[in-house]
């Protein structure tokens, strides 16, 4: 009995120290509240009885950061093959114009809501090493991507950003 109830302590802890930091990057890949934190909550319950021992606290933060943006991914695969419905069909239904979605939510203008405006393969690096405060070695690990695939994301994404926010001034 004693296992689990050591198991269920390792979680909470994880959950106190990386909690928030988990919510904002399932948020950043996911772009929708709700998604984001049923993100969080599936990957929590899959990491019962998984986690690790780490050298030191850097290793555990760009583990469970892998771990949420690799669900958060099955989640958008997921998404997509349940929602796939054609966009002639929905503008017949709706009569509406289509519109991105964005992050509502954050209720954020500026820089940060031109980062969630951008794709995911530009989105994620940049909310990982900026916001997140990740190496860019840690950020290609996290992501599954080489140093220098992450360093030109990382630079065409601020070129975008940079773009967007003269065109808004």
């Amino acid at each position: 009995m004693e296992l689990v109830h050591s198991q269920s302590d390792q979680i909470a802890q994880l959950y106190d120290d990386y909690g928030d930091m988990v919510f904002r990057l399932a948020y950043s890949v996911l772009l929708n509240r709700a998604d984001a934190e049923d993100a969080v909550q599936d990957m929590f319950i899959k990491i019962i009885g998984k986690v690790p021992e780490f050298g030191d606290r850097a290793q555990e933060k760009a583990w469970i950061s892998r771990v949420i943006v690799n669900q958060c991914r099955d989640q958008l695969r997921k998404r997509k093959l349940r929602l796939y419905t054609p966009l002639e069909e929905l503008l017949e239904q709706t009569g509406e114009e289509p519109s991105v979605p964005g992050p509502e939510e954050s209720g954020g203008t500026g820089v940060l809501q031109v980062v969630f405006s951008l794709g995911e393969k530009y989105r994620e690096p940049l909310i990982l090493h900026y916001f997140e405060g990740f190496s860019v070695e840690e950020v290609g690990s996290i992501l599954g991507i080489g140093q220098s695939a992450v360093k030109m994301r990382l630079s065409r994404g601020r070129e975008m950003v940079k773009k967007q926010m003269e065109e808004e001034a």
